[in-house]
């Protein structure tokens, strides 16, 4: 579906500006909303489906980002 029709609200990200912005390619959204179906304990991109059309808020992006930076660091440690 084309979202360029939609009229997206400020801080809403369609799939492609999330893979411009932050380089998570589509086919890897895509992977993860589908592993998070199949495994609970699997924490995916918060994501808000209308339709068929998948959006992200980017200040959810940007705390689930921070929080896989600090798993990483956790693991490291």
């Amino acid at each position: 579906m084309n979202t360029k029709n939609f009229n997206i609200a400020e801080g809403y990200l369609t799939q492609q500006d999330l893979a411009d912005k932050f380089g998570i390619s589509v086919k890897l959204q895509q992977n993860m909303r589908l592993k998070a179906r199949r495994r609970k304990e699997f924490h995916p991109l918060p994501f808000i489906k209308i339709g068929k059309v998948i959006f992200y808020k980017q200040e959810a992006i940007e705390k689930w980002l921070e929080a896989k930076q600090e798993e990483s660091l956790e693991k490291i440690s």
